[in-house]
């Protein structure tokens, strides 16, 4: 069993390849990792900006229409959204271009925590790279094809004679723009189990400070409520100056030595903060009071007693 364990993990790359490849790469990832994090900022920012004096139809106003007599010849509420779209066509796409430009980024930025983390733990499956890759390559997609398409639908729709209720359903439920939106959902979860597992692993493999690794656990599950959170932006920016060896504490030891250094537990932590304080020769010295006063030493009452016999 273990023969075939072993077999499953492969070799680790030897430490001075390693370290010269984390060197040269390291800072065209920590550009990435800035990148990634300024771009989904900057084009969530836009896109959110540039739907914000979209019009709203009540729920409530649309059932009532519906319900009217000659509602499917009649121009649909709907209709003044799209035109807003097709005005606001330039912004809605740039704000998906820059988007795409951010998901794009996490593949080199991923993928080099993934490969230093590999050198030193060599048992991380690479079903976690797949992951990582993936994840940011479909999101990426999505947000500048669904852009496109939406404008480019809603560009036709101002540009014809037919505004009604059916005009608009053909415009929303286009095949296109579904098929981008069914790819959001795979996307967000590889992309979300990759920063997990990959966040996990580089903290053990000592890469990561607990706080980095926990706050990339955290990013990991904030990804699937909401992608452009402030959050995961803060940790790619924490990557990326780690990356470029700029980390203010000082670089953790296993970016030093290629090999996994893992972080002290809390125990461990709780030792060398005693020996610090000098409560090692303390508790030396009660050791040996007490090794002492063991069941063969003279109690100091036997000795009174002795005395008192002589008398």
């Amino acid at each position: 069993m273990t023969d075939q364990l072993d077999t499953e993990i492969e070799p680790a790359e030897p430490v001075e390849e390693t370290l010269e490849w984390e060197r040269q790469q390291g800072p065209r990832a920590a550009i990435a990792a800035a990148v990634a994090a300024i771009a989904t900022l900057v084009g969530g920012i836009v896109s959110s900006t540039a739907l914000g004096g979209q019009p709203h139809v009540a729920l409530v106003t649309s059932l009532q229409n519906s319900t009217k007599p000659g509602a499917e010849t009649r121009t649909s509420l709907r209709a003044p959204q799209l035109e807003y779209i097709h005005d606001h066509a330039a912004t809605l796409i740039l704000g998906g271009l820059i988007l795409a430009i951010g998901y794009f980024a996490l593949i080199p930025t991923l993928g080099y925590l993934y490969r230093s983390t590999k050198a030193r733990r060599p048992e991380l499956p690479r079903a976690v790279l797949v992951l990582a890759l993936i994840g940011p390559a479909l999101l990426g997609v999505a947000a500048i094809v669904f852009q496109v398409a939406l404008t480019q639908k809603a560009g036709d729709f101002v540009n014809s004679t037919n505004h009604t209720r059916d005009a608009v359903d053909d415009v929303t439920s286009s095949g296109i723009l579904r098929g981008v939106q069914i790819l959001n959902l795979p996307g967000t979860l590889c992309l979300a189990f990759g920063v997990v597992l990959l966040a996990l692993n580089s903290m053990r493999a000592g890469l990561l400070t607990r706080f980095l690794g926990v706050l990339g656990i955290i990013c990991g599950a904030a990804l699937v409520l909401l992608p452009q959170n402030p959050v995961v932006v803060f940790w790619l920016l924490a990557l990326a100056a780690l990356f470029a060896r700029r980390w203010p504490s000082g670089m953790p030891a296993a970016w030093e030595t290629g090999t996994a250094v893992p972080w002290p537990s809390a125990a461990e932590v709780a030792e060398q903060r005693a020996a610090a304080r000098g409560d090692a020769p303390e508790r030396q010295s009660e050791d040996e009071d007490l090794s002492e006063s063991g069941p063969d030493a003279p109690h100091p009452t036997s000795k009174k007693r002795k005395r008192k016999r002589r008398r």
